[in-house]
């Protein structure tokens, strides 16, 4: 696979005040934390060395108050090797991440 470069533009489209979020990023896939409650945010991505700039993607935050977490797994089954860990759905989301620790 090759590299690519994310930047992001918090608000309108009217300027071109891009910043880099990554200029060497070699998935394609990325997570932006620290966003501001309620903002709109631009992002676009090229293939590196010098590929032309997707359009831009708009994502709008959620407000501060909202309440759309997780509530914690419950275990389904256990076994001397495994375990099977299940949650409820959250609307809306693409994927999920599942932490452990021994």
């Amino acid at each position: 696979g090759g590299q690519y470069e994310v930047q992001i533009k918090e608000g309108s489209l009217g300027d071109d005040s891009y910043q880099s979020l990554s200029s060497s990023l070699s998935s394609t896939m990325v997570k932006k934390r620290n966003l501001t409650p309620s903002t709109t945010y631009h992002f676009r991505v090229r293939s590196l060395p010098d590929g032309p700039y997707t359009p831009p993607l708009a994502a709008e935050t959620l407000p501060a108050d909202t309440e759309e977490r997780l509530s914690a797994p419950t275990l389904v089954s256990r076994d001397a090797e495994s375990v099977t860990l299940r949650w409820s759905e959250v609307p809306g989301a693409d994927s999920y991440e599942v932490s452990m620790r021994a």
